[in-house]
């Protein structure tokens, strides 16, 4: 899911971090949430290309250069089986089910349709990867409990300032933005407030953030440097504080940790 794997030469060496002398020899299927390069970083992508059998990614439009189709570049990229889903296909793969659930926010209110967040249903446990979904129609994630049912994990992104459109996505536009459309078109994950009502919402017993570029190899990526007074941290923690008072396991990732279903 999303691969971004650290390479050796770090201070401190690499024993607190999961590397690629981790990886199995053969991975089955690979799933990308958006393209965005703290998500599908092609150093890696490249790198581990030669294991992979099937890859899973999010339908585009196909219409606009903000929205290319990510079957086409990864195919381009040398993997052979690439799969495009839809909002609410379900997927077998292996012993898991997969359904491509929607993903709101986070790319500066550009028409992408490229994202999708990742249910995973192992027998009777269910993971939701939400990414950086943003709960910007809180109803939406009512629906899609009703749809799937309460989730037992959901791993989601709460860098809730997020940089401007332009950082990415300036030289698309016919014209340069003004200051104030590029500041309010921010590529933001949830607050607390939004995380809290998905979480609500789905019911989960336990709620992981992403270390949302905390790890070192991580800053000529995200160009983040974080202190405890960064809404991200503080959004987060009360996230995992919220999760919980109301009895559940919540923490915010950081380096290497193991999860067993």
């Amino acid at each position: 899911m999303d691969p971004v794997l650290s390479y050796g030469g770090y201070p401190g060496g690499a024993e607190n971090r999961f590397t690629f002398a981790d990886l199995p020899e053969r991975i089955d299927h690979l799933l990308i949430t958006h393209n965005h390069q703290d998500h599908m970083l092609f150093e890696t992508l490249l790198r581990i290309r030669h294991r992979v059998g099937r890859v899973l990614v999010p339908k585009s439009t196909n219409a606009t250069l903000v929205d290319p189709g990510l079957g086409g570049i990864l195919r381009r990229l040398g993997f052979t089986d690439v799969v495009e889903v839809d909002d609410l296909e379900t997927l077998s793969c292996g012993s898991a089910e997969v359904v491509a659930l929607p993903f709101l926010g986070e790319h500066g209110d550009l028409r992408i349709r490229a994202k999708t967040g990742w249910l995973l249903r192992f027998g009777e446990r269910s993971l939701l990867f939400a990414a950086d979904s943003t709960n910007i129609s809180p109803t939406m994630y009512t629906k899609v409990a009703d749809l799937i049912g309460p989730v037992d994990t959901v791993f989601i992104g709460m860098e809730s300032i997020g940089a401007a459109a332009s950082w990415i996505y300036g030289p698309l536009y016919g014209e340069p933005l003004d200051r104030r459309t590029d500041q309010s078109r921010r590529l933001n994950g949830s607050n607390f407030p939004q995380a809290r009502d998905i979480v609500d919402a789905l019911e989960p017993s336990a709620v992981y953030v992403y270390a949302m570029g905390l790890e070192p190899w991580m800053g000529v990526v995200m160009a983040i440097d974080y202190d405890e007074s960064h809404p991200a941290i503080v959004d987060s923690d009360l996230l995992v504080r919220h999760v919980r008072d109301k009895g559940g396991t919540a923490e915010r990732l950081h380096l290497r940790r193991t999860l067993r279903l």
